[in-house]
């Protein structure tokens, strides 16, 4: 018990972690890979309104077509800047949580909705590498 405590109370130090990504020569890149991840979450969210079992209504296409050109956006500001700070870091977190469940319950079909279901693990290990246990259990949950 005493070791999930201590792994609850270890304080996250964004700075940190985000300079040793930079200086690091195997994870100096991977701003470059949040934003290429972007630009795939943007891709299948057209690709959800383009396929037969997608999104059918008009408002949830036109949400996913919103959330696409965002992503695309996001994908562009990752490849192009440097890491965010905490905060803007915790509010990319909190837009892709809400943007990733919204786009979830437009879907009908289970097996489309699997596809962008994966999405909640990249968001997973990005929390995971970059933020606290307390943020992580926010997004488990």
């Amino acid at each position: 018990m005493s070791l999930l405590l201590r792994w609850w109370s270890h304080p996250a130090d964004y700075a940190w972690t985000t300079a040793y990504h930079r200086t690091n020569p195997l994870l100096r890149h991977a701003h470059i890979a949040v934003g290429a991840w972007c630009w795939l979450y943007a891709a299948l969210c057209i690709l959800g309104v383009h396929t037969p079992a997608g999104i059918v209504a008009v408002y949830g296409q036109l949400f996913a077509y919103v959330l696409a050109g965002c992503l695309a956006v996001l994908g562009a500001w990752w490849m192009c800047g440097p890491f965010p700070g905490e905060t803007v870091s915790r509010v990319f977190v909190g837009f892709l949580e809400l943007s990733a469940a919204m786009a979830l319950l437009l879907l009908t079909d289970p097996f489309v909705a699997l596809a962008c279901a994966s999405a909640f693990g990249v968001i997973g290990s990005y929390i995971a590498a970059f933020h606290s246990p307390k943020l992580f259990l926010a997004h488990q949950v």
